[in-house]
């Protein structure tokens, strides 16, 4: 039986709120009769180690929420570097590492053993090219440092997998030799059923559901909010899903203009987000302006396609270009909330069918859990 040491520090299951990415990706090397031992972190103040189905998942007691700040963040990375790399070695021999990042630290867990084992790194944001872009790490030397411990990861990794084509070139801007591969974020057509049911009091949903950061720029969906109470446009809610450490801030724009269609709700688990994506009318995508963010695979975006859900994003990029060539979706100005009502689909309730199909064909076709788990797959098996 081959071995594998698994390391994301924010691994997720059904039960938990968040992406489950790597839940899948566990579940498929046991099928393959593979011994999975995830490393991960949660926020209780002891070492916890339990399965589930056939998967050992270990946590280390490693506080981290969403409304950190940048110092407290990079201390909880360091940590989990530290720790992790403690853990592996005791788990170690193994056949691979499966490292994902963010953060980048997690890279450096399966760097520093690469002598003892080989190692996968999959890339699932930019790191640092996103907080550098967006200001958040300003130092000049520090992210030589990091920029130099990201080569020195992409290049003696046995293969990098990322998360969009995208996000592929920007790996491949730094001129490694590692091989890059493109296995996007899942659809899962099995958990969201295609028959959708309908809202019976005749509402309008406009759903997000993800973190509330800077990142997001969440502003925006309230600007769309506030132009709808402004001019009547009555039959509209919008329901923002998550926290962060933006939340406060939009919570306090949302009693500032006295928005009556906004409803705030906390994370919720994968349960919660079918339910409420049965409701919505539409899916909302949003982040900031910012050409390192056009690289992002949002989860929101695949649960969207599975649940046969039109889709609205802000930003351009790949997400913008897929959901246009297929009619599944269409994209807004940021900076012209008016354009959102302007677009027929709301006018012609069986244009929004159309859209809704075109989304679960997408899913079905192209990102289904069961095409892109056995691709993933491929690409591993050869390394164990």
């Amino acid at each position: 039986m081959k071995k594998i040491i698994y390391i994301h520090q924010y691994f997720r299951t059904f039960e938990e709120s968040g992406a489950i990415r790597s839940y899948y990706l566990a579940k498929k090397l046991v099928e393959k009769n593979c011994e999975v031992h995830i490393i991960t972190a949660h926020n209780q103040k002891n070492y916890v180690l339990e399965e589930k189905e056939g998967i050992k998942i270990h946590r280390l007691p490693i506080f981290y929420d969403n409304s950190l700040g940048i110092l407290a963040r990079i201390i909880s990375f360091l940590k989990f570097m530290y720790q992790s790399y403690r853990l592996a070695k005791k788990l170690l021999p193994a056949n691979l590492i499966y490292a994902t990042s963010t953060p980048l630290s997690v890279g450096l867990v399966a760097y520093f053993l690469r002598k003892k084992v080989d190692y996968i790194f999959e890339v699932r944001d930019l790191w640092p090219e996103v907080p550098e872009s967006l200001g958040i790490i300003k130092n000049k030397f520090l992210l030589k440092i990091i920029y130099y411990y990201q080569k020195k990861i992409y290049q003696n990794a046995k293969k990098i997998i990322a998360l969009s084509p995208t996000m592929k070139e920007g790996i491949e801007i730094r001129k490694i030799d590692t091989k890059v591969e493109v296995v996007s974020n899942f659809s899962d057509t099995i958990f969201f059923q295609k028959n959708i049911s309908k809202n019976i009091h005749h509402l309008k949903i406009l759903l997000y559901t993800g973190t509330l950061g800077y990142a997001n720029d969440l502003i925006q969906m309230l600007k769309i909010a506030l132009f709808a109470q402004k001019n009547q446009k009555n039959e509209w809610q919008f329901y923002i899903v998550g926290t962060g450490a933006e939340k406060e801030k939009l919570v306090d724009f949302t009693k500032k203009n006295e928005l009556k269609n906004v409803i705030f709700i906390d994370f919720v688990d994968k349960i919660n987000i079918k339910n409420l994506m049965q409701k919505a009318t539409a899916v909302y995508i949003s982040f900031r302006q910012n050409r390192a963010l056009e690289a992002n695979s949002p989860n929101k975006f695949f649960d969207a396609l599975a649940a046969a859900k039109p889709i609205i994003t802000n930003t351009k990029g790949w997400i913008k270009d897929l959901i246009e060539e297929n009619k599944c979706g269409f994209y807004i100005d940021s900076q012209k909330p008016e354009d959102f009502f302007a677009c027929d689909l709301w006018h012609n309730p069986h244009q929004e069918e159309i859209y809704g199909n075109n989304a679960r064909k997408l899913a079905e076709n192209q990102f289904s859990e069961t095409i892109l788990s056995e691709k993933w797959w491929k690409i591993i098996e050869p390394y164990l």
